[in-house]
């Protein structure tokens, strides 16, 4: 297995060698590289502005939460400011151009092999990698460094936007303080480092990441149900989503508990239907209760099912450790509208939240169980003290409209009468 690991190490690093090398050789492509700065930039434009000014927003209104409480609101812009030029923008900037571009550029290929499309072109004396890979990669290289100025600029036009309503600060002071103490060196290097985040992913992107999921989870697991969106002889099977505001929004606030509920989601018309535009990592799975069931039996059994492993027990053992800053709990360093961030006794691992103290949280459990829930109030847990696996589905968003989890927690732990502790 190691061997296999420093084989792909190896064949990447060739790979991404071979890429450098043949960008210098002519001929240069450049008909097809600006169709591919084209695709790639362009395409990426709006996503990141629309994103960047959406952050630049919320920092600014979390950071404020803060600050103003120590009476230091004018140093809102310089933070803003630092916070997006060293990590935000060149971070989410590189996310989003994975997401969007990475991804497609492997399916792309891998379709055009399908479909002797590359064999044709390799018949008409044409290298086709330097047409279809090197010209793909320069553009990631190029694009990102530039899309990260663009996230930067909509981030700090968000921030303003949101201090302004608040504080009616100018444009010309809060840019003023924006850059006051903010040197080149805070803004260069960040700027330039994703040029090699967009090289890296124009040459890494050779498998899309769902088909990375179903290759190496779901299929081995036998997770049939479980994809990032529901076939069409499987969609009488898609529940309905309900919402707690009178409007069926999808809001993050219960604006009206005793109203009933109002239809979300139609399971006819849901864009769950068919595939997502942008494939994420943190969410937008449709799966059953019984597949959820199988992967929770394998991290519950130390990351191996049916003579399948998924990860190492030590690795699960640190993805389900607390990894906050000075061992604190999620309260005393967010302020969430999820449920699970508001409970004492909490802290967070990689994914996953972790119980720390039973007694702080109020309510039933054992210290080292991991959880997670979803905005419609789906709820799962593991508790290997006890070898439990709780699984709770349900569709109604958000999930602060009934505290049902710390309800279904008391009742599950007052009914187990031989504990293991």
């Amino acid at each position: 297995m190691l061997k296999s690991l420093f084989d792909s190490i190896g064949q990447v690093a060739l790979f991404g060698a071979k890429a450098i090398r043949d960008a210098w050789v002519p001929p240069f492509e450049g008909e097809y590289l600006l169709m591919q700065f084209y695709e790639i930039g362009v395409g990426s434009f709006f996503l990141v502005v629309a994103s960047g000014l959406a952050l630049g927003v919320v920092i600014t209104l979390h950071t404020r939460s803060t600050l103003v409480q120590f009476g230091a609101t004018a140093e809102i812009p310089v933070f803003q400011s630092l916070a997006f030029f060293n990590e935000i923008g060149p971070l989410v900037a590189a996310l989003l151009m994975a997401g969007r571009v990475g991804a497609g550029i492997g399916a792309q290929l891998a379709n055009m092999r399908a479909t002797e499309q590359i064999d044709a072109i390799e018949t008409l004396s044409v290298d086709s990698f330097k047409l279809l890979v090197v010209t793909r990669v320069i553009a990631c290289t190029v694009m990102l460094p530039l899309l990260t100025i663009f996230m930067d600029a909509a981030g700090m036009v968000g921030g303003f936007l949101s201090e302004h309503i608040w504080s009616h600060l100018s444009w010309t002071l809060y840019m003023q303080r924006a850059f006051d103490g903010v040197a080149l060196a805070d803004f260069l290097p960040p700027t330039l480092k994703t040029a090699v985040f967009g090289y890296l992913i124009g040459v890494i992107s050779g498998k899309p990441f769902e088909q990375f999921l179903q290759e190496r989870i779901f299929d081995p697991l036998g997770m049939k149900d479980t994809g990032f969106f529901v076939p069409p002889d499987k969609a009488h099977r898609l529940a309905a989503c309900y919402s707690a505001s009178p409007q069926g929004a999808m809001t993050f606030h219960a604006t009206d508990r005793k109203g009933g509920l109002t239809l979300q989601d139609d399971p006819a018309t849901s864009s769950f239907l068919s595939p997502p535009s942008f494939i994420s990592g943190g969410g937008g799975l449709c799966s059953t209760t019984a597949d959820y069931l199988t992967f929770c039996r394998a991290l519950l059994n130390g990351g191996e099912l049916d003579g399948v492993r998924l990860i190492g027990p030590k690795t699960l053992a640190l993805m389900t450790s607390n990894h906050l800053p000075g061992g604190r709990t999620l309260p005393e360093l967010s302020r969430s509208l999820f449920s699970e961030a508001t409970y004492h006794g909490i802290g967070f691992g990689l994914g996953v939240s972790v119980t720390l103290d039973p007694a702080r949280t109020l309510i039933p459990g054992s210290a080292g169980e991991y959880a997670w829930g979803g905005a419609a109030t789906t709820s799962f847990w593991i508790d290997p003290a006890e070898e439990l696996i709780a699984i709770f589905m349900t569709q109604v968003l958000p999930s602060s409209a009934y505290p049902l989890r710390r309800e279904l927690r008391t009742m599950i732990y007052a009914a187990i009468t031989d504990s293991n502790l």
